[in-house]
């Protein structure tokens, strides 16, 4: 082997080491630069607020772009992983963009669609974000500033069309795109804050059947007739509370055995349409939907006892008084 064959060798690997290892440091570094502008205007210096955001990205992308997508595809691996698309996926959480693979799942119902859920993701680091930094800057006026926040929010979101067309020509993309952004961000925003809201001020909150039954009321009364999306975060956010607060319906322990609600939300779509191009509609939706549902839980147990939970017992837990 001569040395213009070794260093030929080398460069190659460099090259295939740098394509490999961009898109999963470039999903990190996007994380990592939101929540370090946070910590530097907080001077909040917790090692989970710092780690823990980035591991949730790389999981979720990880999975869908190299564990299920090759498998939905007609590609070879070499030909898959050679394409832009695996990589761009990367992408997907902070541009809200790249969430479908065109060599993937090109039959079924919903083509190439990879992991759309993943769109909230960014809103939901940028949410807790939030809640940091007014924590720290606002001090005892936090519950007022939330709540200007929830009015701002709730009175834009209502504003706002409830659902935007396509647009009719290329060069409207754009502001069509941004409209929907807008109209993502002032929803959850409102949703978000009328549950902070709601724990900041819970002494005052009364959690009882009748006002839960009133809220249930409202809702059911605003879908049929119109201005759902108008109490849907305040009446829904009051009724969630509630039901998660009665005695009777013994949810205390609904965790005991791990909170696997992330990894149903990252792997459900997933898992879903890696069946569909498996089975194509063969079975009934019911047991298309416990299949999906079994499978996609076993992943959840195994994300949170692997990842998850050793992830959070990194946070440093406070000190225990000491007793003369």
């Amino acid at each position: 082997m001569t040395p213009e064959t070794v260093i030929s060798i080398g460069e190659r690997a460099l090259v295939v080491t740098s394509m490999i290892a961009a898109p999963l440091l470039l999903a990190a570094l996007v994380a990592g630069v939101v929540i370090g502008m946070l910590q530097a205007a907080t001077q909040i210096n917790e090692m989970t607020l710092s780690f823990i955001p980035k591991l949730l990205v790389l999981v979720a992308t990880i999975f869908g772009a190299f564990v299920i997508g090759p498998l939905g595809t007609h590609l070879s691996f070499v030909e898959y992983v050679s394409s832009s698309g695996p990589w761009l996926h990367f992408l997907g959480v902070p541009l809200n963009r790249y969430l479908f693979i065109p060599a993937s799942f090109a039959n079924n119902p919903y083509p190439h669609l990879l992991n759309t859920p993943l769109w909230s993701l960014r809103y939901e680091i940028l949410c807790y974000a939030l809640v940091v930094l007014l924590g720290a800057t606002c001090g005892r006026h936090l519950g007022r500033v939330i709540l200007g926040v929830f009015v701002i929010s709730w009175l834009a979101y209502a504003s706002l069309p409830a659902s935007v067309s396509e647009p009719s020509v290329p060069w409207q993309a754009f502001d069509v795109r941004s409209l929907r952004e807008v109209t993502n961000a002032t929803r959850l925003a409102a949703c978000f804050s009328a549950g902070v809201i709601l724990f900041i001020f819970r002494s005052h909150v009364p959690v009882a059947p009748r006002w839960a039954l009133l809220a249930a009321i409202l809702l059911s009364l605003t879908f049929f007739t119109g201005g759902f999306r108008s109490t849907l975060p305040w009446a829904g956010g009051y009724l969630l509370i509630c039901l998660a607060c009665l005695r009777g319906l013994h949810l205390e322990n609904f965790c005991r055995y791990g909170d696997f609600s992330y990894g149903l939300y990252i792997f459900a779509c997933p898992i879903q349409q890696l069946l569909l191009y498996y089975l194509g509609l063969q079975l009934p939706v019911s047991e298309l939907f416990a299949l999906a549902f079994v499978l996609t839980l076993g992943l959840a147990v195994l994300s949170w006892h692997f990842v998850e939970a050793p992830a959070l017992a990194l946070k440093p837990r406070p000190a225990r008084s000491q007793t003369a």
